[in-house]
């Protein structure tokens, strides 16, 4: 049940990370900072 769980959280960030980058190779839109502006939110997200 718990690796289920991890599994799904993982591929969920997989996700929502390769649309962001996807966004900002082709648009120079950068959904993260969009979201969370700029400042320690954000630096988190991309550690």
């Amino acid at each position: 049940m718990h690796n289920k769980l991890v599994h799904l959280v993982a591929f969920g960030l997989l996700v929502i990370g390769g649309l962001n980058w996807l966004l900002v190779g082709a648009f120079d839109i950068n959904l993260v900072t969009m979201l969370l502006g700029e400042g320690a939110a954000t630096n988190v997200v991309y550690i």
